[in-house]
């Protein structure tokens, strides 16, 4: 007889039909001093934004924002000042590698922060040449920066791609993001591969380019091109399941403030609320429990120092949710009912997941299948759209929409 799993799985909504909108936030630090040439990583449901520039000056300083007080705090400076560094967060612990410090003094240390112990540490040193303005992300507990400028303001730049392993504290040289060495490139993660976008090319052209590289083969792979300006310095975001890119400033000089999202199920982007801040570019961009946020940057001569979130769905009744069929049954169905679920058939049900998205695409609820059929009993949902997708050993193998009426 088949096993049947009752389960009660609270999970949040999934509107098809909202708004997106941009909503101020706190400004950066109790100084309020305008700064560009951050870097930033996520832990723990905060942001921290680190170095940059303010006014002449790079800066040591790193301020933790909150989202849930809408506050910023003061934490231990880096050791040294730096603008346009590398970050990524891994195992609840932030990384900032390389950068550029006044004019010409270039980087190639690699620190690490304990959010708890609010301490930084030195690690192993990127063992090449320095570097800033690399693309950065991290994939399954390893963090990546690609390309950057190790030189004057035409180089040369880099087509290289290194790996950092916190376990072993050692860097691995991997394969090298194809076509001409870039710069001012950004890198973002989504459904558990990294990708780097725009940039600066070796013969000072723009690019709009989009490359996805994959840990599990050590390859890189040409995507759909952005279909906006191409571009240097934007705002990326990671997300669970698609990726942000918004603003930046092109070969013309022109900032620009047009927002993307960026699908990898289907390989499309689409074009969605531009920033109401105005144009800017080399700010912080983070997405804290698929919350997202933009700020600082340049903005003409000058720079900011606000905080925007950008409020709302990052799906679309008409995106295109791929992949192998399983069961969702009854569909559509009313709140408090409950919902068969069955797996297509070759699914492997140890390494099965059934992961459910919220209005941000983050991680609401990820439960583990241990048999080819389940029985979830849904809490007394608002009707409207829901996004469930069916994982296999971490990598979405089919998604699909559920309406409750």
């Amino acid at each position: 007889m088949r096993a049947i799993n009752t389960l009660l799985l609270f999970f949040c909504l999934t509107s098809l039909h909202a708004q997106w909108t941009w909503v101020p936030r706190a400004s950066l630090g109790a100084s309020n001093q305008p700064r560009w040439g951050t870097c930033e990583f996520v832990i723990g449901g905060k942001a921290y934004v680190v170095g940059g520039r303010v006014g002449t000056s790079d800066v040591n300083e790193v301020w933790a924002y909150d989202p849930l007080i809408d506050t910023w705090e003061a934490k231990a400076p880096i050791p040294g000042e730096r603008r346009l560094a590398a970050a990524f967060a891994i195992n609840g612990k932030g990384y900032v590698a390389c950068g550029l410090v006044q004019t010409s003094t270039m980087l190639a240390d690699l620190l690490e922060y304990d959010p708890v112990a609010d301490a930084w540490t030195q690690r192993a040193p990127l063992p090449d040449a320095a570097r800033y303005s690399a693309a950065a992300f991290a994939v399954n507990g390893k963090g990546y920066i690609v390309g950057g400028n190790q030189g004057g303001a035409n180089g040369p730049f880099s087509t290289d791609t290194w790996m950092y392993d916190p376990a072993t504290n050692a860097w691995s040289e991997m394969a090298p993001i194809p076509g001409q060495a870039l710069f001012a490139a950004r890198g973002f993660t989504a459904d558990g591969k990294g990708y780097v976008l725009g940039g600066r090319l070796a013969d000072q052209t723009f690019t709009n380019a989009l490359w996805q590289y994959d840990p599990a083969t050590n390859s890189w792979q040409g995507r759909a091109a952005l279909p906006g300006i191409p571009r240097t310095y934007s705002y990326t975001w990671s997300l669970d399941y698609h990726g942000l890119i918004m603003a930046g400033d092109n070969l013309q000089g022109q900032q620009l403030n047009d927002l993307w999202r960026y699908l990898p199920s289907n390989n499309s982007w689409t074009a969605f609320t531009p920033y109401t801040g105005g144009g800017m570019w080399g700010g912080a961009a983070f997405a804290i429990d698929g919350r997202v946020y933009a700020g600082l940057g340049r903005q003409g001569s000058g720079a900011v120092n606000d905080l925007m979130e950008l409020r709302d769905a990052f799906t679309s009744i008409n995106d295109s949710i791929s992949g192998v069929g399983f069961l969702l049954a009854p569909n559509p169905c009313a709140p408090g009912s409950v919902l068969q679920v069955r797996m297509p058939s070759g699914a492997v049900p140890v390494a099965s997941e059934l992961v459910l998205h919220d209005s941000r695409g983050r991680v609401a609820v990820r439960l583990r299948l241990l048999n080819m059929e389940a029985h979830i009993k849904l809490p007394d949902l608002a009707p409207g759209y829901y996004t469930v997708s069916l994982e296999q050993s971490g990598k979405p193998i089919g998604r699909q929409l559920i309406a409750v009426e």
